[in-house]
C-alpha cells in the first residue's frame, strides 16, 4: 500500500485512468497549473507506521526507513477536446501485459491448454505397398487343402457360428458382435459356452439393457476380462438402441467407434454379419503364422493386417482368417509346432525339419558354468545333510550296541541313483506333458 500511494503522489498531480495491467495510463494536468506548482500542492505522504519489535522498547522518534520509489512518467500534453484515454492510448500503444519485458519481469505465465488427445488412425487408410513373397501361392493352396480335411475349434465354436440361426437378422447380427467382443483373450470353447448362457437368457439389445451388471457378468464370468467386457456390452447396447434402432452399424469406422470393438472385431463382424470383406481380421494365429511363413515381417497384428492387404488378392481376405486360425489351433502351435505333420514342412522357412539341430554333445561356456554351480550346490547340500543327521543321532553308552550310521559313500550312492529314476519317470510322462499344452484360440 505504501508503494501504490508513492506512485500515485509522484505523478505530479496527474489523473490516472485504467490500471497498470491494462497498460492504459493517462496524465492530464490541471488547466493553468504548471507541473512544478501541481507538485507543490500535492498532499504530503502519510508518515510510516512505527513497528515495535518483541523485547525491544520503542524510543521516541525511532521508526523504520521509508522505501523510496522514483517513477518517471512522460508528460502528455493534453489538447483541447482530446479525451484522456485517447491520449494515453497514443502515448502507450503497446499494453503492459503484452510487453515481453514485463512478462520476463515476473508476470503470470500463459495458461497451458491440455494436450489434445491423439485419436487412433482410421483402419481404412491405405497401407504401404509390400511386395508379394515369392512362392506364396502353392503354400497358401496347400494349407487351404489341409484345412478342408481337418476340423478345428474355430469351425464349431468360432465367432462366425455362434449366432442363433432361428433368430431374425437384426438379432443374429447382434449375436455375432457380442461373440466377437467376448472372444478377446479367450478360447473359442469358453466363448461358445458364454454365448450359450446368454442365448438361453434371450440375448437381444433390449434384454442386455434390462439386465443388471451382476446378472450379465455372471453369464460371461468364464471369459477373460469379463468385468470390463460387461461394461463394454452394456454401453454398446445403449449406443445401438439410441443411434441404430437396435441394429449394428454397417461400416467398419462406425463399428470401431463402439466401446470395446477393435479393428479385428470390426472386419470379422462385417464379414459374418453383413457378408462384406472390407479387410482381413488378424488375431494372434494369423499374425504368428504369417511371420513364420515369411509372408510378412511385422511386430503387431495391425501391421500384419496392413502388410497382407497390400499384396494378398481381395477375394482371399474373407477365408484367410479361418484358414490360418484353424491351422494354428490344430498344427502350428505357438510352442512345439507339429512340423513333422505340417503340409508345408519343406516350404516353411521356420520349419524345424529344415533348421539343423545343434550338437548337444559340445557344452557351451554358459552350460559348463551352470553345471559347476550345480555341483557346488549339491556338495553344500550333502554336507549340511550329514551335519544335521549327526546332530540328531542319540547319545549311547559304551555298553549299548548302537548301530553304526551309514557311511557317507552309501548316502551319496543313493543320492546319485535318485536323479536317474526321476529322469526315467520324466521321459515316460513326456507324451502326457505334450498333450496338456494350451493351444487355444486367443484373439
Amino acid at each position: 500500500m505504501q508503494t501504490r500511494s508513492s506512485l500515485r503522489n509522484a505523478s505530479l498531480g496527474a489523473v490516472v485512468h485504467g490500471s497498470l495491467l491494462d497498460g492504459l495510463v493517462a496524465v492530464k494536468p490541471e488547466p493553468g497549473t504548471e507541473p512544478a506548482a501541481a507538485a507543490s500542492t500535492s498532499p504530503e505522504p502519510p508518515a510510516p507506521k512505527k513497528r515495535r519489535a518483541r523485547g525491544v522498547k520503542a524510543e521516541p522518534g525511532l521508526g523504520l526507513p521509508e522505501l523510496e520509489v522514483k517513477v518517471e512518467l512522460p508528460l502528455i500534453k493534453a489538447e483541447p477536446g482530446l479525451d484522456a484515454s485517447a491520449a494515453a492510448a497514443a502515448a502507450f500503444p503497446t499494453p503492459i501485459s503484452a510487453n515481453p519485458a514485463v512478462k520476463s519481469a515476473g508476470a503470470a505465465p500463459d495458461v497451458k491448454l491440455p494436450r489434445k488427445r491423439i485419436t487412433k488412425p482410421s483402419p481404412s487408410l491405405p497401407a504401404t505397398p509390400v511386395d508379394a513373397p515369392a512362392g506364396w501361392e502353392p503354400v497358401y493352396a496347400s494349407i487351404l487343402a489341409w484345412r478342408r480335411t481337418v476340423i478345428a475349434p474355430v469351425d464349431t465354436v468360432g465367432c462366425g457360428s455362434l449366432a442363433d440361426p432361428a433368430a431374425d437378422d437384426v438379432t443374429r447380427r447382434f449375436h455375432t458382435l457380442v461373440a466377437l467382443m467376448l472372444s478377446s483373450q479367450t478360447k473359442d470353447e469358453v466363448t461358445g459356452a458364454a454365448m450359450a448362457n446368454l442365448k438361453a437368457k434371450g440375448l437381444t439389445v433390449d434384454s442386455v439393457l434390462a439386465w443388471s451388471d451382476a446378472e450379465l457378468n455372471a453369464a460371461i464370468c468364464k471369459v477373460g476380462f469379463h468385468r470390463r467386457k460387461t461394461e463394454y456390452i452394456k454401453k454398446t447396447a445403449a449406443v445401438l438402441k439410441e443411434k441404430y434402432g437396435g441394429d449394428i452399424p454397417p461400416t467398419v469406422d462406425e463399428l470401431i467407434a463402439l466401446p470395446g470393438v477393435g479393428p479385428k472385431m470390426a472386419y470379422l463382424t462385417m464379414q459374418h454379419a453383413w457378408g462384406q470383406s472390407d479387410g482381413i481380421g488378424v488375431d494372434v494365429h494369423v499374425h504368428r503364422i504369417s511371420n513364420r511363413l515369411g509372408w510378412v515381417n511385422t511386430k503387431t497384428p495391425e501391421q500384419t493386417r496392413l502388410a497382407l492387404q497390400s499384396w494378398l488378392p481381395r477375394d482371399k481376405w474373407g477365408e484367410i482368417n479361418s484358414m490360418l486360425v484353424g491351422f494354428g489351433q490344430a498344427n502350428c502351435f505357438p510352442l512345439r509346432p507339429l512340423c513333422a505333420a505340417c503340409p508345408v514342412q519343406m516350404q516353411c522357412p521356420s520349419s524345424e525339419l529344415r533348421i539343423p539341430a545343434q550338437d548337444s554333445k559340445k557344452p557351451t561356456a554358459a552350460s559348463g558354468a551352470s553345471s559347476k554351480k550345480k555341483q557346488k550346490k549339491r556338495k553344500r547340500a550333502a554336507s549340511e545333510t550329514e551335519k544335521s543327521e549327526a546332530e540328531s543321532m542319540p547319545e549311547t553308552s559304551e555298553d549299548d550296541e548302537a548301530t553304526p550310521p551309514p557311511s557317507s559313500s552309501s548316502r551319496s550312492t543313493r543320492r546319485r541313483k535318485a536323479p536317474a529314476a526321476q529322469s526315467a519317470d520324466a521321459s515316460g510322462n513326456e507324451s502326457s506333458e505334450l498333450s496338456d499344452v494350451d493351444d487355444g484360440d486367443y484373439a
